[in-house]
């Protein structure tokens, strides 16, 4: 399967870190993996945005420690839907130190990833 990088942008605290419209990021490419590095320290938040004329499920994969018998997560947004997801490492982080998410076929919209202090 083919891999779509994602790069996330670095906040910080008590400044204004970004300034990103809410719908842009990286396109989504149906059918790619969308990897996203995990960061060494601090969290990891990543903006889901469903841009195709109907609803469509975005699945952030299973990882490979502590917590990843709680499995996939399955997230549903419709059209022109955006959605604000904060992962954890011990469910959700491969070995490789990325989360990983899948969509369906036929998705069209956006991926942003921040990291924050």
């Amino acid at each position: 399967m083919a891999v779509t990088t994602i790069t996330p942008t670095q906040l910080a605290y008590n400044t204004a870190s970004a300034s990103l419209p809410i719908t842009g990021g990286t396109a989504i490419v149906a059918g790619n993996e969308h990897k996203i590095a995990y960061p060494q320290e601090g969290k990891l938040l990543i903006i889901l945005n469903n841009t195709y004329a109907g609803a469509k499920t975005f699945t952030v994969k299973a990882g490979d420690f502590l917590a990843k018998g709680q499995g996939d997560l399955e997230i549903s947004l419709a059209q022109n839907e955006v959605k604000f997801l904060v992962v954890s490492s011990d469910r959700l982080k491969d070995t490789d130190d990325n989360v990983v998410i899948e969509v369906a076929a036929s998705t069209t919209g956006f991926i942003m990833a921040f990291y924050m202090p």
